[in-house]
């Protein structure tokens, strides 16, 4: 993993400058989903981005590769990639991007894996797709990254279909098909979300051992705060849309400088045998098509004030690397 120290300009891969997307239904206002958005990602660098569930992470994963839901599209912004403005891109060298340069791991596996050919072959045609004169070594690179990504007798599991392996074997043949072409950026969009605990901790595992042979850079969406604080470099913290915190991992987890932050921290159970009432955020995430004014997260915050409700904040560098949100950051 990186040390923030030596992080440079010229070391950044990606860049996102003011991301808006919207969904647009048959009102007139649109539903603001991801509004402002300001991300930075360098080179061999793990990005965690922290969550609630409708918090806009997987909209923002989303835009960087323009595989948008239906009805929403980016209204504004920038996301440069080696320099190059991904939203200017014309389709061909879009495709070329796709899958080669950017690779994408999805949450539910079960809903992208194809039922009816086999893991072996879906891997391999990701590979071929981008390389169609290197087909006669696709089914020995798959074999490969099989075993790379820790797929027992990988030479019999290519011929099995989705509905014969475990979910936690679906989540490797998605990391290995992300993988195959060596990507120089992973977006893995909450990856161990539909896994139980033990799955959960051997994939973390399998991406710290992928961080050491590999020089990808990683994008790691999740609402699990304790979980990416295992694998992330720097975390950014989201809310109703928003970026609201960012800093490196150890400095975030240990001096929280938003208000919502603190929350999520003060909210993980505590390993200790005494049993202990968790504190919980009170209220709901704002409805995006009901977003409050001024701070998102004003009608749930105990340090609000009268212009917490009427000014909406902007990120500010409190401490070198470290950003929030929040004009009373100095209470928390």
């Amino acid at each position: 993993m990186q040390k923030q120290d030596k992080l440079k300009d010229n070391d950044i891969i990606l860049e996102i400058k003011d991301l808006h997307t919207y969904f647009y239904n048959n009102s007139k206002n649109p539903v603001k989903a991801v509004e402002g958005i300001n991300l930075t990602l360098y080179k061999k660098e793990v990005l965690g981005i922290v969550g609630e569930s409708g918090c806009g992470k997987s909209l923002t994963a989303r835009s960087i590769l323009k595989i948008l839901p239906t009805g929403a599209k980016i209204a504004q912004g920038s996301i440069f990639f080696n320099g190059e403005d991904i939203l200017t891109l014309k389709q061909k060298r879009l495709n070329e991007i796709r899958g080669k340069m950017i690779s994408m791991i999805f949450q539910e596996p079960s809903s992208y894996l194809n039922p009816v050919l086999t893991v072996g072959f879906q891997v391999s045609e990701t590979y071929t797709a981008h390389f169609p004169n290197d087909k006669k070594n696709a089914l020995k690179k798959t074999i490969q990254i099989f075993k790379e990504v820790g797929i027992p007798d990988p030479s019999k599991r290519i011929k099995n279909y989705p509905h014969e392996l475990s979910g936690g074997q679906k989540q490797r043949v998605m990391t290995a098909m992300a993988l195959i072409n060596n990507p120089d950026i992973i977006i893995a969009d909450e990856p161990t979300t539909s896994l139980d605990v033990t799955v959960q901790a051997q994939i973390i595992k399998l991406f710290k051992d992928l961080l050491k042979n590999h020089s990808s850079s990683i994008i790691f969406i999740t609402h699990d705060l304790p979980l990416v604080s295992e694998i992330a470099d720097r975390i950014m913290v989201m809310y109703a849309g928003m970026n609201v915190e960012e800093a490196p991992t150890k400095e975030l987890i240990s001096k929280p400088l938003h208000p919502y932050t603190k929350s999520l921290l003060e909210s993980i159970p505590p390993i200790t045998e005494k049993w202990q009432k968790l504190k919980t955020i009170e209220g709901q995430v704002p409805d995006p098509s009901e977003k409050p004014a001024g701070c998102p997260f004003h009608p749930r915050c105990i340090y609000a004030e009268k212009d917490c409700s009427t000014k909406k904040p902007y990120m500010i560098e409190v401490e070198k690397g470290h950003y929030t949100s929040c004009y009373h950051y100095d209470k928390i």
